[in-house]
């Protein structure tokens, strides 16, 4: 994005500039991982905002129930997408629910390290442990969410409020919210309202309130 997002804008939107000091970040489930990812490894202050969703934290956290209510999913459909994949064939993008199935079978055999990797760059407990600081960040969470369970989240809060100090961070962890509560959660609902207003004044300056 530094380096390519402003001659593409020249193409694309010309006239159009990109203002490279005020950049949000913003990710649900896997997608909230990967803006935490972002926010630790970006060079310091460039990203001055993340708003994780649901984020996979942790890499094989300690389930209560099934996910989604999905009933156990025959290892073959995951050996059979595998050995049917063509290579140099590139996917980059599905709309749920398709390959949900190959995700949840992935999660259900305890694979998801192997997939995703084990690489400490982006490891979300790994890059705290080293950071010197860190841009503000809200996280939303449902506590009954039933694919990535919320203590994830509460305890990785609870860790970067000992680092960094409260002001930093800021959870909001549903009741009874799945997976997914957020779809269809109003704009002017209150507890997001007030999540918004910190994520605006960091991101755009305290004047933007």
């Amino acid at each position: 994005m530094r380096t390519n997002l402003q001659p593409h804008l020249n193409k694309a939107r010309p006239g159009v500039e990109a203002d490279m000091d005020k950049v949000l970040v913003h990710g649900e489930s896997a997608g909230g991982a990967i803006s935490l990812v972002s926010a630790f490894s970006q060079p310091p202050a460039f990203i001055k905002a993340v708003i994780a969703t649901y984020p996979v934290i942790t890499m094989a956290p300690k389930r209560t129930k099934p996910i989604f209510g999905a009933p156990v999913i025959p290892e073959s459909v995951l050996r059979e997408h595998l050995n049917a994949m063509q290579p140099g064939k590139i996917i980059t993008e599905a709309t749920p629910p398709d390959r949900i199935q190959l995700a949840i079978s992935i999660i259900q055999q305890g694979s998801w390290d192997r997939y995703y990797g084990t690489d400490e760059s982006y490891d979300v407990w790994k890059l705290l442990e080293k950071a010197d600081d860190m841009p503000y960040v809200l996280i939303l969470h449902g506590d009954e969410d039933s694919a990535v369970p919320v203590h994830g989240s509460i305890d990785w809060v609870a860790a970067a409020e000992k680092k960094f100090g409260e002001g930093k961070i800021k959870l909001h962890v549903q009741p009874g919210g799945d997976h997914g509560f957020d779809g269809h959660v109003p704009l002017e609902t209150p507890w997001l309202q007030e999540g918004l207003k910190a994520i605006t004044a960091n991101w755009l300056g305290q004047g933007a309130i």
